[in-house]
């Protein structure tokens, strides 16, 4: 699969890049808010308190910041991403959904230097074991963040992945060999 693809790139953040450049994914169409925010975690709540200000490093195609963006009007969420086919789409998904406290920047999270901002919230999935120094990458996200301020990085590896291979291939035979 494309994410198998992705997992088993080298270090090489240029590598992603231009990936990500061949293959824009996922490609999403619906956005549909979370509609009872006061049953999240209460770490995302309190990234959605209004005034705050998200980070999205590493947003794609934007789903998880738009969907951020949507459920929290009155937060401001940056999302950051290395890739402009990428973000072209999430462009086009903030336009299409009026999401007018979200933006996007091309960046580089290796080379990256924020305009002076800092953050109460750091949202990185899928991209910090991408690249060659992830501890250098992960110490840069840390020194954006408010006092008090919360990172969820979320990582996947071909090991983690080998029960929902299994899985997968019980409930769907023949269907993702």
């Amino acid at each position: 699969s494309q994410d198998d693809e992705v997992a088993e790139q080298t270090n090489d953040g240029n590598e992603v890049r231009r990936f990500y450049e061949r293959r824009v994914f996922p490609r999403w169409e619906e956005l549909t808010p979370w509609a009872r925010t006061d049953l999240l975690a209460a770490p995302l709540q309190e990234a959605g308190r209004p005034g705050n200000k998200v980070l999205v490093a590493g947003c794609g195609t934007g789903r998880w910041a738009c969907h951020f963006a949507a459920s929290f009007p009155d937060t401001s969420v940056l999302g950051v991403d290395v890739s402009d086919a990428s973000l072209a789409f999430a462009r086009e998904r903030q336009r299409r959904f009026g999401l007018l406290n979200l933006r996007f920047e091309h960046a580089d999270l290796r080379t990256w230097v924020p305009a002076d901002e800092s953050f109460d919230f750091i949202e990185c999935g899928g991209v910090l074991h991408h690249l060659e120094n992830p501890e250098d990458a992960c110490a840069k996200l840390t020194s954006l963040l408010k006092p008090g301020g919360t990172m969820l990085v979320s990582l996947y590896s071909r090991a983690a992945r080998r029960p929902l291979k299994l899985l997968r291939a019980a409930l769907l035979p023949g269907v993702f060999d």
